[in-house]
């Protein structure tokens, strides 16, 4: 395009004056400080420069405007691409699958980042088209995975709250991911408060346990949670043990099972305990 020949061209002859100015001034600086040459105030040396910075301001104002001008047509050149043409309901179609699929959170360990489906959040930076579509559509936003990881936790809780915020008010599918210390009772009170908050309105719960057992995570949360869910939304309770989930490889790694089983099945017991108004159970690995 000859526009953008021209462009070019500019750019190249502005970073070449741009340069050859930079190294003048220096040379200037360098010269003064040196004191090879006096320079006489009243033979109008300092107001050159007093001049010269005036310019300077200007200089940035223009490149400022430059800046946006060039940003504007980005965004305008971008609306060209084949995919802004489809329509709205189109995209968000594609979307909707994109972000649908099964949610394989508990595939993963504590170090590693929640998988990129299920999150409309990399959608919505995309361009302002997207992210005008999908916040403005909060079925895409009613899959909630809060894993229980540190030192990510503040953050990935935050990421929850945005979902629950964007849902608006429809049902949820929550999925809380425990990793780590199974065995911890501290740092969880910010998700408990959460899963209180949202538990009218989900429609799921589904807690991915590390290992075998139960933690006191769990068994706080699920008699609090169960009494404050509806029972015209709320219809599922998914267990999952962590290794069952992964690879069988990892089942080498978990040592004498033995010992964990009485403590298992403690847990168990409390479970079905707290669930026994359920209609449907779902415990997988």
């Amino acid at each position: 395009m000859i526009q953008l020949q021209a462009i070019k061209e500019a750019s190249e002859q502005l970073h070449t004056a741009w340069e050859h100015y930079l190294q003048a001034c220096s040379d200037l600086d360098n010269i003064i400080w040196q004191r090879e040459t006096y320079y006489d105030p009243s033979r109008g040396f300092l107001q050159y420069i007093d001049d010269e910075l005036a310019r300077l301001s200007r200089y940035e104002e223009n490149a400022h405007r430059a800046q946006r001008t060039l940003k504007r047509a980005h965004q305008r050149a971008s609306y060209l691409a084949p995919i802004h043409s489809l329509p709205s309901e189109i995209l968000l179609c594609i979307f909707y699958v994109l972000l649908a699929g099964p949610c394989s959170l508990g595939q993963l360990n504590y170090e590693t980042p929640v998988p990129q489906n299920q999150k409309p959040g990399p959608i919505t930076q995309v361009c302002s088209r997207w992210r005008n579509i999908a916040t403005s559509s909060p079925f895409l936003w009613t899959h909630v995975d809060i894993p229980l990881t540190q030192p990510s936790a503040p953050r990935l809780l935050s990421r929850a709250k945005l979902h629950v915020q964007q849902s608006a008010n429809l049902p949820l599918e929550l999925h809380v991911y425990s990793a780590g210390d199974n065995n911890s009772q501290t740092g969880y009170t910010p998700v408990i408060q959460l899963l209180e908050t949202v538990a009218g309105q989900a429609r799921t719960l589904n807690f991915t346990l590390n290992y075998y057992d139960y933690a006191p995570f769990h068994l706080a949360i699920l008699p609090v949670f169960l009494s404050d869910c509806s029972i015209e939304i709320f219809n599922r309770l998914v267990t999952s043990s962590y290794p069952c989930s992964c690879s069988p490889y990892l089942l080498s790694e978990l040592g004498d099972f033995d010992e964990d089983q009485e403590s298992s099945s403690n847990g168990a017991s409390q479970v079905e305990k707290y669930s026994s108004g359920l209609s449907a159970l779902d415990p997988k690995g």
